[in-house]
Order: structure tokens, then sequence, then C-alpha cells
């Protein structure tokens, strides 16, 4: 289920960029910005609802836990698309999504772990 809502919003995630970009005429990081925290507080409450509804961390501390995380992850998200449009002149979005990659990565693994208290990888 994480991976279903993950894909989703990431999917409405790059919607949003364009929209914001190519029609609203904002700035690509800002841009960035402003669509990763919408679909990241879409995202937590979807997941929370039908994914890791089962999680004892009570709604309000899970997300603070996740916008917390996620906040890191948009620094990190940004950092790596300007270097790549800026110094390599890669297109924004083929950016943002390489960048996505990495960062959608480190998201799953610390979101599991820490706001969810899930175990990613079982021994034995």
């Amino acid at each position: 289920k994480y991976s279903f809502w993950g894909t989703f919003f990431t999917g409405l995630d790059f919607v949003l960029l364009i929209i914001l970009k190519e029609f609203l005429g904002i700035f690509y990081l800002l841009s960035i910005t402003i669509s990763f925290i919408t679909t990241t507080i879409l995202n937590y409450i979807a997941i929370r609802k039908w994914g890791f509804h089962e999680t004892e961390r009570e709604f309000t501390r899970g997300f603070i836990y996740y916008f917390g995380i996620n906040l890191i992850s948009l620094t990190i998200l940004s950092f790596l698309v300007l270097e790549m449009v800026e110094d390599f002149s890669v297109n924004y979005l083929v950016a943002r999504f390489f960048a996505g990659i990495f960062v959608g990565l480190l998201n799953f693994a610390l979101n599991s772990k820490l706001t969810f208290g899930m175990k990613i990888l079982k021994r034995g």
C-alpha cells in the first residue's frame, strides 16, 4: 500500500510541478517545494488511513516525524535538482525524476522505521 500511494502522489507531485512551473510561471525550485509539501501532506493522510493504520504512534506525532523527515528530503532533493539543472543543464523535470528516486528510497527507509515503526528487512 505504501508503494501504491507513493507512486500515486509522485505522479500528482509532477502534475502540480508542471502546472506551477509551466502554466503559472513560478520558479522551478519554488514549484518543487510547493508541490512536494502539498503531496507530502496528502500522502501522509492516505498512507496513515489505508497503509500504516496499525502504527502505534498517534496521528499528530506521526505527522511531525513524517513531515520532519520529508523536509530533510526536500532539502536534499532541491540541492540535487539545483546542481543538475544549473551545473549540468539537465531539464528540471528530468532532474526532479532522478533526484526523486534517491529521495523516495530515503523517505521510505526513514519513515518506515521512525514514523511508522515498521521493520524494513526481516532477519531470519
